[in-house]
């Protein structure tokens, strides 16, 4: 079985997924490419294949036609959506400066794989190079591809219906990148052989309602971790691996970029000004941007850790993890805190619900609801049975449910279904 898969790098939370897969899948012998943006250095790995559109005189000419047509207005849209605190944080074109068809492959090519590709492949000319019956899959790590540009649409539904007058745009109107976008992917995801997988189930139900993927079937296949690498710890030695203190009650909080409004780490400086009076705790945060201000209470702050050994200590030193997202998909902290044995508190909201259970797995609070999430952290801080015995829970259902061998499993036998249903030429 041939598989090439396609993620902007091999970096951040989609990143991460996305290679776990691919390298469980190579560990089976199947022959697993991935492709990832040449823009990114990385140290050259066997089936790693970092990916450049083909510098011809044609592609230079459309690319100097496209950046000079729409560099100003995405150099708008980024400033603007980097300082309007109730969106994603993020907002991505359909088109690149260049076309990015498909790299040439074996014929014998079975399936592509797309995970996480904004600011890599360039829709209309990619989708076009793929012919119709070849299988895609599409893990969905964000809302992205069925919307017209944002990554979480917060409150938003447009994407139900077409997307247009974009709130987190700039003078939103009936045709704006939004509309455009829309517009370029539907007629990119017509007639293919497409077939979307979430790992979340409410990001499922999301995909179906949308105008632009519910014509396609749909799987949740939840991401997945070595949990031979992400496994309790002692946690006397992780904290001295990094320098904390053996008597602190240390409450974590993990994101690729702390900066993000959608990570909640606001709510998370409200929830611990509730915690000030309780001895000894130490909040640890980790992360790119910059560390949130706490106060009094005690703070240190990690930049971030890409050795997953290195951040598997971080969790094992941990006696709590707080998510405080206002809205998030499966994130692969979740998975990793639970792995390494350390209770999860965070809000209900989005797929986190489906990973942290009520007492199995962790404790929820409303969404947004600061002094019921401190009241949950403090539960956890005061009772070290509580602590302990859920947290053994966590591991046995990270690893029942979340290991790699789980994953790939279901991967391989949807990509053997999709080949099977392929039409005969």
């Amino acid at each position: 079985m041939i598989v090439s898969q396609f993620n902007t790098s091999l970096t951040g939370g989609a990143g991460a997924a996305a290679r776990r897969l691919h390298e469980e899948l190579v560990a089976r012998g199947v022959d697993s490419r991935f492709y990832y943006s040449a823009e990114f250095t990385y140290p050259a790995k066997p089936s790693y294949i970092p990916y450049a559109p083909p510098a011809t005189p044609r592609n230079l000419l459309v690319a100097a036609m496209r950046k000079a047509a729409c560099f100003q207005y995405r150099k708008r849209v980024r400033r603007y959506t980097q300082h309007q605190p109730a969106n994603s944080g993020l907002f991505s074109d359909t088109r690149l400066h260049y076309p990015t068809p498909r790299p040439q492959q074996d014929p014998s090519e079975d399936v592509i794989h797309l995970h996480w590709i904004a600011d890599f492949l360039d829709y209309r000319s990619f989708f076009k190079s793929i012919p119709d019956d070849l299988p895609i899959v599409w893990t969905l790590h964000d809302m992205n591809p069925f919307t017209g540009g944002c990554h979480y649409s917060m409150q938003c539904t447009k994407f139900e219906s077409e997307c247009k007058r974009c709130p987190q745009l700039p003078a939103p109107s009936d045709k704006d990148m939004s509309w455009e976008n829309f517009a370029i992917k539907r007629h990119a995801f017509h007639g293919k052989n497409l077939h979307i997988v979430t790992p979340s189930r409410w990001l499922a139900d999301l995909a179906q309602h949308s105008t632009l993927l519910s014509p396609f079937s749909v799987t949740t296949i939840p991401n997945s971790l070595n949990t031979d690498i992400f496994m309790p710890a002692d946690k006397a030695k992780a904290r001295a691996a990094f320098q904390l203190p053996t008597n602190a009650k240390i409450l974590l909080f993990v994101a690729d970029d702390i900066a993000n409004h959608r990570k909640g780490v606001g709510l998370l400086v409200e929830a611990v000004a509730h915690l000030k009076n309780i001895p000894n705790l130490l909040v640890v945060t980790v992360g790119s941007g910059e560390p949130p201000h706490l106060g009094a209470v005690s703070h240190r702050h990690v930049d971030s850790v890409s050795d997953e050994t290195k951040l598997a200590s971080l969790y094992g030193a941990a006696d709590v993890y707080a998510i405080p997202s206002l809205q998030d998909n499966l994130p692969n902290t979740i998975l990793e805190s639970m792995a390494c044995g350390t209770p999860v508190v965070g809000f209900a909201v989005g797929g986190i619900p489906e990973a942290v259970r009520p007492g199995e797995t962790g404790v929820l609070a409303p969404p947004g609801d600061v002094e019921a999430l401190a009241q949950a952290i403090s539960e956890f801080l005061a009772n070290p049975v509580l602590q302990t015995s859920i947290g053994e829970n966590s591991r046995k259902v990270a690893v029942r449910e979340y290991a790699q061998p789980v994953q790939a499993g279901r991967y391989l036998s949807l990509y053997e279904s999709l080949i099977e249903r392929r039409p005969v030429a």
